[in-house]
């Protein structure tokens, strides 16, 4: 079997179901839990969560980066399809210069 080039479409959906779909769940549930456990603001239920999942955010998206150029997109591709995703809009997480 050959490795060919996946679509723009399958590489978008790879983004949204490794990166997108699970930070918001784990967002929202770190909100529900904060609010429902702890006696806190709004604010910082919104906070702690995006501070504590940030990292699993930058991790998923490494791996996701990697996956794209092992299937052979170009980092301007994979920039570009980042966009789309709603995953990255910084060229130089990709190894592109501004």
């Amino acid at each position: 079997m050959e490795n060919t080039k996946p679509s723009f479409v399958k590489a978008i959906l790879m983004a949204q179901l490794f990166i997108n779909i699970p930070i918001v769940v784990l967002l929202i549930g770190g909100f529900i839990i904060t609010q429902q456990f702890f006696e806190i603001s709004i604010k910082e239920s919104i906070l702690i969560p995006v501070i504590l999942i940030w990292p699993l955010w930058s991790f998923t998206l490494k791996k996701w980066i990697d996956w794209a150029t092992n299937k052979g997109f170009s980092k301007e591709e994979i920039y570009e399809l980042g966009k789309k995703a709603f995953v990255n809009y910084n060229r130089k997480r990709v190894g592109l210069e501004d």
